[in-house]
């Protein structure tokens, strides 16, 4: 027979492809985190008898046993024929495209895919390497300003009976944490899957525990403490706004001076966002006076989305030249003519070509990292892209062109352009064989 949900089956599947060829089987193992805890904790579990249960034929059975007879249905549920076709379409769709890259690239493609899953995980890849608690910094600032809600969240969640829906979203947040936490390689954005599950959670226990009387504290001061920041930084970007950079010129002239432009910058556009954090503080403390807190968390819902579209528009783009790979990227294709190759030496960041939208050859034998002699290939191949290509130009950091070039090369490598993108400080070179 066919599945009742049959559409939506097959959409999910599409989706589930489409996910895969954006981040690789990463997708896979994140759908799975979120999908399996729920059809567990609600598919009915598998009944091997035939005939109706009674108080003495069956006595109560093992926790053990019951996941297994939910994981049994669970299984043999697969074998739909909608479920099948599901799977057959998420692998056509899927496995096209990598077929079709690995007969482009080669064993250079599945180099590529392990690098960029295995190696990650492992620690292998040395790129974005943290400490184990590192999320449990990240996530409180990622969800800011619900964050200040969380110990609610946790006395909802002691207090109440769980449904297997509730249970099956914190699992889902659990798992998913606590894989990524395994991780050697760390980024905020890589929690964003289970920002949704957490606010659903906090929603509900937000929702529920404000219609409750007398209001619990752990409510009512996290509301209030919210509201009094948002009237905070509403008084002081207000003020900020008519303070003069010029002021803070001499102060540290060799580390802050070069930032003066900037801090000038947004000063001058920040006028708008302090207004609707006044706005927003002002209706805020009003609904708290009257104890509305169903109407508070929606407006507070409601108006922070401006106001961070506010922010967004208006302090972001000063500052994202000094912190994004766009800015450089666009001053390399005024640089390097169209067509004349370039390499990225040492290091890679896929911003640059991203951006650019121009292919560059990778010089930094990340499969060598841990070889003694890594650098010495790094040289050697630098040194046959330059023969190669007398005209190219040569993307690094400004401490391997001083330490890491050879005397011979870099002699004969020119410096172009130089800008700093984050903590790092790039320079970019052309080459000028004798």
């Amino acid at each position: 027979p066919h599945h009742p949900h049959r559409l939506k089956l097959l959409a999910a599947y599409t989706l589930l492809a489409l996910a895969t060829l954006t981040k690789g089987p990463l997708a896979i193992i994140l759908a799975l985190l979120a999908i399996l805890p729920q059809r567990l904790l609600t598919t009915p579990p598998h009944i091997h008898h035939t005939t109706l249960p009674t108080q003495n034929s069956n006595p109560p059975q093992k926790k053990s046993y019951q996941l297994y007879q939910r994981l049994y249905s669970l299984t043999t549920s697969l074998l739909n024929k909608t479920h099948l076709i599901g799977i057959l379409l998420f692998l056509t769709i899927s496995l096209s495209w990598f077929a079709l890259a690995y007969l482009s690239m080669g064993n250079q493609f599945i180099h590529t895919l392990w690098e960029q899953n295995v190696s990650r995980f492992s620690g292998k890849y040395t790129s974005h390497l943290r400490p184990l608690y590192y999320y449990l910094i990240t996530l409180p600032t990622d969800l800011l300003p619900w964050s200040i809600y969380l110990p609610l969240l946790y006395l909802w969640i002691r207090k109440k009976n769980l449904s297997p829906n509730t249970l099956s979203l914190l699992l889902w947040i659990t798992l998913t944490f606590a894989f990524f936490s395994a991780s050697q390689s760390k980024q905020a954005k890589y929690l964003m899957p289970i920002l949704p599950p957490i606010s659903i959670l906090l929603a509900q226990a937000c929702v529920e525990l404000s219609q409750q009387k007398p209001t619990t504290k752990w409510l009512s001061l996290p509301s209030w403490i919210l509201s009094t920041l948002f009237l905070l930084l509403g008084l002081i970007t207000l003020t900020a706004t008519y303070i003069r950079p010029e002021l803070f010129q001499n102060y540290g002239k060799t580390k802050w001076q070069k930032y003066l432009p900037l801090l000038q910058k947004i000063l001058s556009q920040i006028y708008l966002p302090s207004l609707l954090f006044l706005l927003l503080a002002s209706i805020l403390i009003y609904t708290l006076l009257k104890q509305k807190y169903v109407l508070y968390f929606f407006i507070a819902t409601s108006g922070i989305l401006p106001l961070k579209i506010a922010i967004f528009s208006t302090v972001f783009p000063p500052i994202n030249p000094y912190k994004s790979t766009r800015n450089f990227a666009k001053k390399i294709n005024e640089i390097i003519p169209p067509q004349t190759p370039w390499c990225m030496y040492g290091i890679y960041r896929s911003g640059f070509v991203y951006y650019s939208r121009r292919f560059c050859t990778r010089l930094d034998a990340p499969h060598m990292e841990d070889q003694p002699n890594r650098w010495q290939i790094i040289q050697q191949q630098l040194q046959h892209f330059l023969d190669k290509n007398p005209n190219a130009f040569v993307l690094t950091l400004q401490h391997f062109y001083q330490q890491k070039i050879p005397t011979s090369l870099r002699s004969q490598l020119l410096p172009v352009h130089q800008q700093q993108v984050g903590s790092k400080h790039w320079i970019l070179l052309k080459n000028h064989p004798p």
